[in-house]
């Protein structure tokens, strides 16, 4: 088993409903145990994304990973939790807060929503979860169309560049399914697209940060895994960062 590049997130709809409360989407992101999600739910390889960008995408100039550079974001820490939870509530003006989750109408989706669904509503009082499942492609057409509360989604990186993540969330982008806008995220997005690498890396680090911890317009849950079953004769196994088996180098021992 081993995990892969491709990220699972929940998206906040940040242009409407209670969820353009950045106090609810703080109280959220922390609510909920990603390492007992993996171990004890999905058991494929997948292990927690804390952050944006995950784990094994890219290293730093002076060789460095980039989520092991930058540091864990967003983590399951039930007081901060708690704390801003108190808060929506009261610049909500209610004790109970009513959501539905968006899904896609596959196993990996259904085990995480259920799972999101029982702790965000053990661990935040007053939240009441509604589960919506349907095919891939309505709920991809409906996070497009802005029509959903949150939706659980994964995205599996075309490259290794960590800035692209970041352009989920740039003004007018057609990845923005979350519909934030921001003038200084776009400046960070912006400046964080340099051609000196240093200033590039901490740029990206810095516009990660502000996403993250201070605006979240999304939750990172998990990078997802992949389990191989290998016969004893298998002598080489070539397999990518995202998951997929290059088998032109697959190779077997020889029976003789």
């Amino acid at each position: 088993m081993m995990s892969t590049l491709t990220s699972a997130y929940i998206f906040f709809n940040t242009s409407m409903g209670d969820t353009t409360n950045v106090h609810l989407r703080r109280a959220i992101a922390q609510a909920y145990d990603k390492h007992l999600l993996t171990q004890s739910k999905l058991k494929d390889g997948a292990i927690p994304l804390n952050g944006l960008i995950p784990k094994n995408l890219a290293k730093s100039p002076q060789g460095v990973d980039y989520r092991t550079d930058t540091g864990n974001l967003e983590t399951y820490n039930l007081t901060k939790a708690s704390q801003q939870w108190a808060i929506a509530k009261k610049q909500l003006g209610t004790q109970h807060v009513s959501l539905t989750l968006l899904v896609a109408d596959n196993n990996t989706a259904k085990v995480s929503a259920s799972f999101l669904k029982g702790q965000l509503e053990h661990n935040l009082p007053g939240l009441k979860i509604t589960i919506k499942t349907v095919s891939l492609a309505k709920r991809v057409a409906m996070e497009a169309a802005g029509k959903y509360q949150l939706v659980f989604s994964t995205w599996t990186p075309a490259d290794t560049d960590p800035y692209n993540f970041l352009t989920f969330y740039k003004t007018g982008s057609q990845l923005n399914i979350t519909g934030y806008t921001s003038n200084k995220a776009d400046r960070l997005i912006n400046q964080a697209n340099s051609n000196n690498p240093a200033k590039r890396w901490q740029m990206i680090q810095r516009t990660e940060r502000y996403l993250m911890e201070k605006e979240v317009p999304s939750a990172g849950v998990f990078q997802a895994g992949q389990a191989y079953l290998l016969n004893n004769r298998v002598s080489r196994f070539s397999i990518s960062p995202s998951g997929l088996v290059n088998y032109e180098y697959a190779r077997l021992k020889s029976t003789d």
